[in-house]
């Protein structure tokens, strides 16, 4: 599989390439070449570079499936009140991405934005169920052709302190188009009705977005 860096890591990489070329430039004024001091900024660099890797991959375009929004671990599958939009009882899986993963954001359904808020808030471990609601966190809603529903909420955590969103309200997506991106660590949820859809995945699965179906759409959609 083939990668490219994400817009997001380009001023990060060269501000911190030449950061670590600066200490050792001083270094080597006043104390010759050190290894060590090399070769650790190169490990930094490229975990920093590893972060923004992005999978190249061709879509997927299947109408009765709902898709995984970020690569990461499966944390649970719960019926929970969702307060925000649905206002009633929905079913959320919630998806963990460590600080070794892609953290690139995509569409989970073919269809139209037609809810984006930003919520300020805390910076929690995401991994803690009450991450959702207290930490910053920005719900954005997708509608497909015959009016389902899901809501992802893009969730920051302890190391995530950026959360990009370049979605707009009546914008169109198609499955596994990028939508959004979110800096070292942190965590998605996934709302929908309960009566809407079948379950795919399972807690512990590790899931990959835009490529592995969480759920499919039932007939009661």
């Amino acid at each position: 599989m083939s990668y490219f860096i994400h817009r997001e890591g380009h001023a990060l990489l060269r501000w911190s390439a030449i950061l670590c070329l600066l200490i050792q430039g001083i270094l080597y004024v006043w104390m010759g070449f050190v290894w060590w001091v090399a070769l650790l900024g190169l490990i930094l660099w490229g975990l920093i570079l590893q972060f923004f890797r992005v999978p190249r991959q061709n879509p997927i375009q299947d109408p009765l499936r709902l898709y995984a929004p970020a690569n990461g671990k499966i944390l649970h599958i719960q019926s929970i009140h969702e307060a925000e939009y649905f206002q009633k009882s929905c079913l959320c899986l919630s998806i963990f991405m460590s600080p070794l993963d892609p953290h690139i954001n995509r569409a989970p359904v073919q269809g139209q934005v037609v809810y984006v808020k930003h919520h300020p808030g805390k910076y929690l471990m995401a991994f803690y169920k009450k991450s959702s609601v207290h930490n910053e966190h920005l719900s954005c809603v997708f509608r497909t052709a015959n009016g389902a529903e899901v809501l992802v909420r893009q969730i920051a955590g302890f190391l995530a302190r950026r959360i990009a969103c370049y979605a707009q309200n009546g914008q169109a997506y198609q499955t596994g188009d990028e939508y959004g991106f979110i800096r070292f660590g942190s965590r998605l949820d996934v709302f929908v009705s309960a009566d809407a859809v079948k379950v795919l995945a399972k807690k512990g699965d590790y899931v990959r977005a835009g490529r592995t179906p969480i759920a499919e759409w039932t007939s009661k959609v």
